[in-house]
């Protein structure tokens, strides 16, 4: 999923939640605010469990949740990353970013990994 925002504001106050592909912003001048309700839910779980014991010598192929690309003047506010597959978030060749009140969780519940290094 991408979105090129310019002057624009998105009310998010629901989760977002897609395994195949990345959450891609570009633009300007723009505000995200998912008001403590909204973001993304990225079903890491499953990914974690399942890259324990699958790897691949490229890489594991798991997206990054939210990205940030060549964007300017935006901001993310009250948004949460709920079990993120790889990384929560990055922002790429961007400027003038602000991250306002982001909460992320990744916690992994797998019985058989919890806790290991």
């Amino acid at each position: 999923m991408s979105w090129n925002l310019t002057s624009a504001t998105v009310n998010l106050k629901g989760y977002l939640s897609n395994q195949a592909s990345w959450f891609v912003v570009t633009g300007s001048d723009f505000v995200i605010d998912a008001q403590n309700t909204g973001g993304i839910q990225g079903n890491g779980q499953s990914w974690w469990s399942y890259f324990q014991t699958h790897t691949k010598a490229d890489g594991d192929g798991r997206p990054i949740a939210l990205t940030l690309w060549k964007a300017t003047r935006g901001t993310i506010k009250n948004f949460r990353i709920v079990s993120p597959p790889f990384w929560a978030n990055t922002a790429a060749e961007s400027t003038g970013i602000i991250y306002d009140g982001m909460y992320v969780n990744a916690t992994n519940a797998d019985p058989l990994y919890a806790g290991k290094k």
